[in-house]
């Protein structure tokens, strides 16, 4: 299996890893379930006034989500950046230092390998599709899918320093070898070249 690739841009990113930034890039959808991350909100701030959530995005749910923002009164602790395009992602993950997905259900999520490749914290929900990338406590976060209090939690061990910044530039340069559009492209022309030769041509 050959994953889709990650562009050499986010590898040269220098994340601001003092910035109070916590960066959440998906669709505004029920399966992506940000309403854990905006419940989560309250009891971050409470431990850490200065924190900052960034949602982009847009989706059918974005209208009931800065509602929810308003009700529990933390809009003024969230930016709602809209649709975003692929040149201001990295700009979003530069400006940060946690990234989160509460995505309920996913296949290899291309955001949170960029997230990775940036040298971010992630704080992912613990399912089958994040597990291959992230191993909780040694080199990201994960918490119970819908359940915001572990994943407030989370991100405040991320800012905690709970990921030595040595592990995620490890990380960050191993995954160049394997996720960078350099590597992947090279992953297929070997395929290619195995499939020509078994042809006989």
């Amino acid at each position: 299996t050959i994953p889709s690739g990650v562009d050499e841009v986010f590898f040269r990113i220098a994340p601001d890893r003092g910035s109070p930034n916590i960066l959440h890039i998906r669709a505004l959808e029920r399966i992506y379930d940000a309403e854990t991350l905006i419940r989560a909100v309250p009891l971050v701030v409470q431990e850490m006034p200065r924190a900052r959530f960034v949602i982009a995005g847009t989706g059918s749910h974005a209208s009931s989500l800065r509602e929810l923002a308003h009700d529990l009164g933390v809009e003024d602790h969230i930016g709602f950046k809209g649709a975003v395009d692929h040149a201001s992602i990295a700009e979003l993950m530069r400006s940060a230092s946690v990234y989160v997905s509460c995505a309920r259900a996913d296949g290899t999520s291309i955001a949170l390998m960029e997230a990775i490749a940036a040298g971010l914290v992630p704080v992912v929900t613990d399912i089958g599709a994040n597990r291959p990338l992230v191993t909780d406590g040694e080199d990201g976060f994960l918490f119970n899918p819908g359940d915001e209090r572990d994943l407030a939690d989370k991100i405040l061990k991320a800012f905690s320093r709970g990921i030595p910044l040595e592990i995620l530039d490890k990380k960050r340069s191993g995954f160049k070898d394997t996720v960078s559009w350099g590597s992947i492209a090279k992953r297929f022309i070997a395929g290619y070249d195995r499939l020509i030769v078994r042809s006989g041509r």
